[in-house]
């Protein structure tokens, strides 16, 4: 009886998942350059290739949204898009978010500080009385965002957290480092910014559907083919396309 009620089950769990081939999917994020981001109104970057070819093997096209991070959420659970791409797996997020088992690749989180000062990061308590600046909706890893031992001031994008770090409006920016590393050299900073090379936090991050009605047998089946699509040339291919630092982790396999 077990084995029967277990059969039924997938069967209806992967009836909807075909459901979705031919069709168009809203996803919704911010812009993370370099892992994805819009250029002469096309999406862009190594995270967005590996999704896009993940769905195209399934059949199905995606429409990307750029839209603010917090904009993004809000979408996503709201129904108003089919997912969120890009986002970090948190316990409160997984409770209106169906992740993909798969993570697209892992990531870093470094603390930035102005060049020429006596800071390095070396764990939670570096931090102690320091205001910090990060983006509005973002997650820093579970220490970071349970910690009361400094401030956070929160902004709408990196490139402003590091234009109150430069006028010394606060002291530090937390931030993804290769999305850090790619924003001073976009605004010509690099010589007055830098970073600790110990991680405040690594994490996954993740494609994390609504929760519409068929939407897990389209996570399970997309996990699937993204570990497959790990494996080929092609992933290797757009990690050499993509402007990345030369230590960023690769997801390809």
């Amino acid at each position: 009886m077990n084995k029967l009620i277990t059969s039924l089950f997938l069967a209806i769990l992967f009836i909807s998942a075909p459901a979705y081939a031919g069709q168009e999917l809203l996803l919704a994020t911010d812009s993370f350059p370099p892992y994805y981001y819009e250029k002469n109104g096309k999406p862009h970057g190594l995270y967005y290739d590996l999704v896009a070819m993940t769905f195209k093997e399934m059949n199905i096209t995606i429409k990307l949204s750029f839209v603010p991070w917090k904009r993004a959420l809000f979408m996503a659970k709201n129904n108003i898009s089919n997912g969120i791409m890009g986002i970090l797996k948190t316990e409160e997020r997984q409770k209106w978010l169906i992740y993909a088992e798969e993570p697209i690749s892992k990531t870093q989180i470094v603390i930035f500080h102005r060049k020429g000062e006596n800071f390095q990061y070396k764990d939670i308590n570096s931090l102690k009385g320091k205001r910090i600046g990060t983006v509005k909706g973002y997650s820093y890893g579970n220490d970071f965002t349970k910690s009361n031992m400094f401030s956070r001031e929160e902004v709408s994008s990196l490139d402003l957290n590091f234009r109150k770090l430069l006028a010394g409006r606060i002291d530090l920016v937390a931030g993804f480092k290769a999305v850090g590393i790619h924003t001073l050299n976009k605004m010509n900073l690099s010589d007055k910014i830098s970073f600790s090379l110990a991680p405040v936090h690594q994490s996954s991050l993740y494609l994390a559907f609504s929760q519409k009605p068929g939407n897990k047998a389209l996570t399970i089946e997309f996990s699937r083919i993204l570990r497959e699509i790990k494996k080929t040339p092609a992933c290797i291919e757009a990690m050499k396309r993509a402007d990345l630092p030369p230590d960023t982790i690769s997801p390809c396999n």
